[in-house]
């Protein structure tokens, strides 16, 4: 697994490959981001974790998981503030990614 960090601006989308376990988002002098999207990695293993650290503040993040999983407990708003890291966690038993 390894850490890939990409700059935001107004409506980013990133997909996550398999072997990415922390996405680090920042923008030009860390100003605030009005919108960016995250792709989960496809095909998740249980137990398996994704991390998500916005520098900048980001208004509204979307968070998607592909395929039929869904992803609980992450608001849009989640990264309004900055400086914040959200773990997520995927059960293969519900096909969820869980807030951890």
């Amino acid at each position: 697994t390894y850490v890939q960090q990409f700059a935001t601006v107004g409506g980013t989308t990133f997909t996550a490959n398999s072997n990415v376990s922390t996405l680090i988002m920042d923008s030009a002098l860390s100003a605030t981001v009005s919108s960016a999207t995250v792709i989960l990695p496809h095909s998740p293993v249980d137990r398996q974790v994704f991390k998500i650290s916005a520098v900048a503040p980001i208004t509204s993040a979307n968070i998607y998981a592909p395929g039929a999983e869904s992803v609980k407990w992450a608001k849009s708003n989640v990264f309004s503030s900055g400086n914040l890291t959200l773990k997520l966690t995927y059960m293969s038993s519900v096909s969820t990614w869980y807030r951890s």
